[in-house]
């Protein structure tokens, strides 16, 4: 069987981020957003209310040379790495 789960991470514009999660690329399954800062290579996020992903602590690194964001978690396994696509709508 194939991948179960696809996770999207997308940034939008007035700094505004939206982190998802797809079950057989159909239905939302989780949701969370917010706002981000972004200096240099590093990304800051700050999620709305008290949804926050329990795996992620709001870090994260930009490596362009790659076209890849790592959002860092506390626990090394659980590091999510994204990428980066742009989309021109």
């Amino acid at each position: 069987m194939g991948k179960m789960t696809d996770h999207y991470f997308k940034l939008k514009k007035g700094n505004n981020f939206t982190l998802y999660t797809r079950i057989l690329g159909l239905n939302k399954i989780e949701e969370w957003s917010g706002t981000y800062f972004q200096r240099g290579d590093s990304i800051i996020l700050n999620f709305c209310g008290d949804s926050i992903p329990e795996n992620l602590n709001g870090k994260g690194y930009i490596d362009n040379s790659k076209n890849l964001i790592t959002l860092f978690s506390d626990k090394i396994e659980y590091e999510q790495r994204f990428d980066i696509r742009v989309d021109r709508r």
